[in-house]
């Protein structure tokens, strides 16, 4: 039985012991595993306020940091980004699941295919401004998350959120202090 219970406290609890958005999302996939959710990729996508970042995408895989990449504005019209189902989740502020391999896959969803994942869940990061940001777990087991795994992982949405909405502020009041006064 898997129970996200500890994941959600500790989100709730302000994440303790993490210093910044990698440390989060390591310690949240860490925790879901623990927990018994068979995650093997996180990436999140979070919009910003700059003159030429339209927001960072972070990666998570077992045993590696996390992967922090800055997209510019061309990437939303991107097919990487328009074919993806964090665009889809973005659009429709729902889950998405996203079975690879079954029928025809999309070209830009075909490397994770290769890589041997089988389904991928995209689920909305709700801010209070009413933005989806969103958030896509992978998962290699055979026939895919469990609608058990399903539900642990949007049970940990909610406080996740909180937590990624502090930490994009932060980066906004970052971006428009450097900006606009400078980085003394």
């Amino acid at each position: 039985m898997i129970d996200p219970r500890e994941v959600v406290d500790w989100l709730v609890r302000g994440a303790p012991g993490a210093t910044g958005p990698q440390q989060v999302i390591a310690g949240l996939c860490a925790r879901l595993a623990k927990a018994g959710v068979r995650v093997e990729r996180m990436e999140t996508f979070v919009r910003t306020l700059h003159p030429s970042i339209v927001g960072r995408s972070f990666v998570w895989t077992p045993d590696r940091d996390v992967d922090v990449r800055e997209q510019s504005y061309a990437y939303l019209n991107s097919p990487e980004f328009l074919g993806s189902a964090m665009n889809e989740c973005c659009r429709t502020g729902e889950p998405i699941r996203v079975h690879l391999g079954t029928g025809r896959t999309c070209p830009t969803r075909a490397p994770l295919h290769k890589e041997g994942f089988v389904e991928v869940l995209a689920a909305p990061m709700r801010f209070l401004s009413g933005q989806n940001h969103p958030v896509t777990f992978g998962t290699k087991a055979p026939g895919g998350f469990t609608e058990e795994e399903r539900a642990a992982i949007q049970a940990v949405m909610p406080p996740l959120a909180r937590i990624g909405e502090i930490l994009a502020l932060l980066r906004t009041a970052t971006n428009l202090l450097s900006t606009y006064v400078g980085h003394n």
